[in-house]
């Protein structure tokens, strides 16, 4: 097999359901995952189960996993009329019975108890159980739900399948980007005591080399998110999702651990990251894979294959400055003369101004109901399918990550903004914040390709730039995808440990990945689509479950 070319063997399956020969990379789905939330289809139902409560309110609290957020940002709840007979309680309801309560009949069609509900309607088992968890997750009600193990250890890596076939190193602090503290006394917000995040000997590298490559095989630079504050190649699930890449694409990839601000900031990120884009054009990730030391993996860097960035978040943010950086006037720093061939960005956050339009448009929506008052006019009980100890979750939309309301949530994010910059005027500057990036520049960019999902509050920016990048010529895939969360390529275990979950359009976004890197990689920069002026954009929707619409079509053009 050539140079470049993609090994059919490498990338990530789901289990096998009507596996088509024709496209290395075609999903073999039978994973239940996302689609579009429930909403009440009519205006009278709604008027209906309105007129059942004495009023509406807009702060609650309730007594679920999310009640401290369903009095948030545009949710509405009805006070409970009481507790009902225990003879109501035990009295299953009929389908006929159901009607007498929109409420009632709503989810007498959700749970199947009236017929004629469209089979393929509401969201999947993975996406449904993802939804909730990643909201107490980035909330501080439950746990972090990435892909296992959240923490990186070495001796226990072999527990891990998602390890098998691929090898790693980690290189020292000072090898590859320059050593570090963090602690409490330089502001660091990773120390957390008796973790290794708080640590004097930061700025160390993973390197996660597939079975199968070669000197003369592409890299991927890899550059982490978390808001520029927190976050390591070894924490917060990077390395699983890190060795996932690399196994799905057959490139190696190399993770650095940058120095979190106030410690860096945007200058001395982007030094770094030009710092490590230079070491990975000069050193055999091969060599590291078979035990030797980085002298023993130097290069020319004449001999250096084609070489990509990737990020997700903040770390998204800071790849595509490289790349802009690149194609500026002053060139990106310390690369010394190494050149990035293209990148792929989860979920980037390109915007330090936090001043656009879906920070309104995809705040987080709950809309809930009690049950009490709905069940007194039913005169019967749904039992598990609308439990009374709970309320109803009759609507969800918007950004389950990101809860608050929209004018805070945006000064929260440029208050954080102006920290990685370095002072509120850096953050209109056309490098460190993308969107802003100088036609001139992004002419010059090589091809990107974005993941982002449509419930996001930086779903704008991202549609923005890549409508931008295209303009000024460059070459550029937007794939947008129905309600999924930030970075939701790194949950494609889905949410439910130690229960595993395939989140489609988490497979999705990390087999585009693979694609798209080795087309560039064989084709030395070349795409097989006609850069038109508009970004190559598809969205992704989940129709019928386990089925991404937007698969096929692509996987077309690109054989």
């Amino acid at each position: 097999m050539t140079h470049g070319e993609p090994d059919p063997a490498r990338y990530v399956r789901m289990p096998d359901n009507n596996p088509s020969p024709t496209h290395y990379l075609r999903l073999s789905v039978t994973a239940l995952a996302a689609v579009v939330f429930l909403f009440l289809h009519r205006e009278h139902e709604l008027a209906a189960l309105r007129a059942e409560n004495h009023q509406l309110r807009s702060d609650v609290q309730a007594s679920s996993k999310l009640q401290s957020l369903i009095g948030g940002v545009g949710s509405t709840q009805q006070p409970d009329s009481g507790a009902g007979s225990s003879e109501d309680s035990h009295n299953t309801c009929t389908c006929e019975e159901a009607k007498k309560s929109p409420l009632f009949l709503e989810y007498a069609y959700r749970s199947g108890l009236c017929p004629g509900a469209p089979a393929n309607l509401g969201p999947s088992f993975a996406t449904e159980d993802c939804l909730e968890d990643i909201n107490a997750e980035y909330n501080f009600e439950g746990n972090f739900n990435g892909a296992r193990p959240v923490i990186f250890n070495e001796s226990a890596a072999h527990a891990f399948p998602v390890f098998d076939g691929v090898t790693f190193a980690r290189l020292p602090p000072g090898e590859v980007t320059a050593q570090w503290e963090c602690s409490k006394a330089t502001g660091c917000h990773d120390c957390k005591p008796g973790t290794p995040q708080c640590s004097t000997e930061r700025g160390f590298a993973m390197m996660w080399v597939p079975e199968g490559a070669e000197k003369t095989t592409a890299r991927i630079l890899y550059v982490h998110g978390g808001s520029w504050l927190t976050g390591s190649p070894t924490s917060a699930s990077y390395a699983p999702f890190c060795a996932m890449i690399a196994k799905t694409s057959g490139l190696p990839v190399l993770a650095i651990d940058y120095p979190l601000a106030p410690v860096g900031k945007f200058e001395t990120i982007l030094e770094q990251v030009g710092r490590a884009v230079h070491w990975l054009a000069t050193h055999d990730p091969s060599v590291l894979a078979a035990g030797g030391d980085a002298a023993a993996a130097l290069l020319p860097i004449d001999e250096a294959p084609m070489l990509f960035i990737s990020g997700d978040s903040s770390g998204g943010g800071s790849a595509t400055s490289a790349l802009i950086a690149q194609s500026s006037p002053g060139g990106l720093p310390n690369a010394g003369g190494a050149v990035l061939g293209g990148g792929v960005l989860f979920s980037p956050w390109l915007n330090l101004k936090c001043d656009t339009p879906s920070y309104v448009s995809q705040v987080y929506k709950l809309e809930t109901r009690r049950v009490g008052l709905a069940r007194q006019k039913a005169g019967c009980s749904l039992g598990d399918n609308l439990p009374e100890d709970h309320d109803a979750k009759v609507a969800i939309g918007g950004d389950v990550a990101f809860t608050d309301y929209p004018f805070t949530l945006a000064a929260k994010f440029a208050e954080n903004g102006e920290l990685y910059a370095g002072g509120p005027a850096l953050t209109t500057d056309p490098v460190a914040s993308p969107i802003m990036a100088l036609g001139s520049s992004l002419a010059k960019m090589p091809p990107v390709q974005i993941h982002i999902g449509l419930s996001e509050v930086l779903v704008a920016e991202n549609v923005i730039f890549a409508t931008k990048l295209a303009a000024a010529g460059a070459a550029c895939e937007l794939h947008t995808y129905d309600a999924m969360w930030h970075v939701f390529s790194q949950y494609y275990e889905g949410c439910e440990h130690p229960k595993l979950q395939q989140l489609l359009f988490a497979y999705s976004s990390l087999n585009l990945t693979a694609t798209f890197l080795n087309r560039l990689a064989s084709s030395r920069g070349k795409l097989p689509w006609k850069n038109n002026g508009i970004p190559y954009t598809l969205t992704h929707y989940e129709y019928p479950h386990g089925v991404d619409t937007a698969m096929a079509s692509y996987h077309a053009m690109m054989d």
